[in-house]
């Protein structure tokens, strides 16, 4: 993939979702579902640079978020009808 290097490659890169810029906070920049950098779902840096390196490195992510499965644990809170509910949606397994 070309490494991108501008605000407008990043914006139009087929991985990013999002890039805004919080002052002195730095640059963000949300990935699309299905991917990481260093286990985050966005790229923080201060530099549009930073940025551009950044997602040369974005891997794929197997996270439950990711794979559509709920990534909070309130499964055991359910009723049996919740449960049962929860099933037939296919909100767990």
């Amino acid at each position: 993939m070309k490494k991108p290097r501008t605000k407008a490659d990043i914006y139009n890169h087929p991985l990013v979702t999002e890039l805004w810029n919080e002052g002195e906070d730095g640059w963000w920049c949300s990935l699309k579902t299905g991917n990481q950098w260093c286990g985050c779902h966005t790229i923080h840096e201060y530099t549009i640079k930073d940025i551009c390196d950044g997602l040369m490195d974005v891997e794929p992510c197997e996270c439950k978020e990711c794979k559509g499965e709920p990534y909070f644990d309130v499964y055991p809170l359910f009723t049996r009808k919740q449960k049962e509910l929860a099933r037939d949606l296919r909100i767990y397994g």
